[in-house]
């Protein structure tokens, strides 16, 4: 999709994260799955909103990282990740305005990409209209590369995370430790045929998840940064 039809999809997520404010519930997951291979029945990228009355778990670990490392540095990591990224600019795939997509140096998909904003960013409202601008520029530039990885309309789930709708009772952070990113899994290995499946001894018997070799973070985001920025139709 181009920029300029992305920004009302933009305004829309925005509108129903805002409206849940009054909720009773705890969470708003806003996502989106393309392609069969990930269980999407429709050819075209198919957004769905869960609310939960819990946080599920990995927003959830990601809030206690995010709180364990401010009170042991008094900084937001994700906004220190994305000032180690710039500086080191190995695993940049696209830059637009202050938001940077990277291959994160703990991908287990092949092709993962974290979008995350420069500035401390907690949910879609606080965005401006130049960011959500430049927002869709960069949605559009990561999903057109992976179009064009395997010249195939390439599947993913994405997922945005942002700060709960109500903090749950016992939880010592607050809304403001949230950092609102982007994660995009694409499961496709090294062809438009040949997927990566999360099974076996890894997933099922020890609950660990490791970084599969095959996931060269440096080579995947060089591989797709490089590739053309035209919006084919497959």
């Amino acid at each position: 999709m181009s920029p300029t039809l992305i920004i009302p999809v933009i305004e829309a997520w925005t509108n129903i994260y805002t409206s849940l404010q009054s909720s009773p519930y705890s969470s708003c997951q806003i996502f989106e799955n393309k392609g069969a291979a990930v269980g999407c029945s429709n050819p075209h990228p198919h957004c769905q909103v869960w609310t939960t009355s819990h946080i599920p778990h990995e927003p959830l670990e990601e809030f206690h990282s995010l709180l364990q490392y401010r009170q042991t540095r008094q900084s937001c990591m994700l906004c220190d990740y994305a000032a180690l990224e710039l500086q080191k600019k190995e695993r940049i795939v696209t830059q637009k305005g202050m938001w940077v997509a990277v291959c994160p140096y703990w991908a287990i998909w092949p092709f993962e990409v974290l979008l995350l904003p420069t500035r401390h960013v907690s949910s879609l409202p606080d965005l401006s209209k130049q960011e959500v601008a430049d927002l869709a520029e960069i949605l559009s530039a990561v999903t057109i590369r992976y179009d064009n990885l395997f010249k195939c309309s390439f599947p993913y789930s994405m997922g945005i995370h942002q700060a709960p709708l109500r903090i749950p009772d016992g939880e010592q952070f607050d809304k403001a430790i949230s950092h609102i990113h982007f994660h995009f899994y694409p499961v496709l290995l090294r062809s438009p045929t040949v997927r990566k499946f999360l099974a076996g001894y890894i997933e099922f018997l020890v609950s660990l998840l490791i970084v599969d070799l095959r996931c060269c973070v440096s080579r995947n985001a060089i591989s797709l940064r490089n590739k053309r920025q035209i919006d084919f139709v497959y």
